[in-house]
């Protein structure tokens, strides 16, 4: 309810609610231990301090939201969320977020990699895969790489279509 709270926040730019709730909903979500879900919070707070340039904090939740994933297989506490398919989304979230923060730094290659990593979790998720092939475009454009741009929306652009992703295809074709 808090991380549903603190979106709408997010949307709103009131930057200090939206955290202010995510932290709030993440300490709730550490009494119930389930580990998908401190993975997806510490997630929200990752993409949050990337929107308000609280850039060393992003490194900090990605890499919390990676040991959270790690525990979910490894405890011997039931987790409801404990599947292959929420573990490469995380994970793959967790990349992307630091790929978009090499980017904002000029670390080209640190974002590559991460792109690179990303899409190795996404390969399965077609509507995460599309969604970071079209940030991977927008970043790569703006670093002037028009080649590596136009290779990322053609791939997209593929997916989408084979997969019948119209809202996908459309964000890609805005791109």
């Amino acid at each position: 309810c808090k991380n549903n709270l603190a979106m709408i926040a997010e949307v709103r730019e009131d930057f200090d609610t939206a955290s202010q709730f995510y932290k709030e909903g993440l300490e709730y979500r550490k009494e119930r231990m389930q580990y998908d879900d401190l993975a997806h919070s510490y997630l929200h707070l990752a993409n949050l301090a990337l929107l308000t340039n609280k850039n060393t904090q992003v490194s900090i939740y990605c890499d919390s939201a990676e040991a959270m994933v790690y525990k979910l297989f490894n405890t011997d506490i039931e987790q409801f969320g404990a599947s292959e398919e929420n573990k490469n989304r995380y994970l793959g979230m967790s990349k992307q977020y630091q790929a978009e923060l090499g980017f904002k730094l000029g670390n080209k290659l640190q974002m590559k990699s991460f792109l690179k990593q990303a899409k190795a979790y996404y390969k399965n998720l077609p509507i995460e895969l599309t969604g970071l092939l079209q940030k991977s475009a927008t970043m790569h454009y703006n670093l002037n790489d028009l080649d590596a741009s136009i290779q990322s929306i053609n791939e997209g652009l593929i997916l989408a279509e084979n997969q019948g992703l119209s809202r996908e295809k459309e964000e890609l074709l805005q791109t």
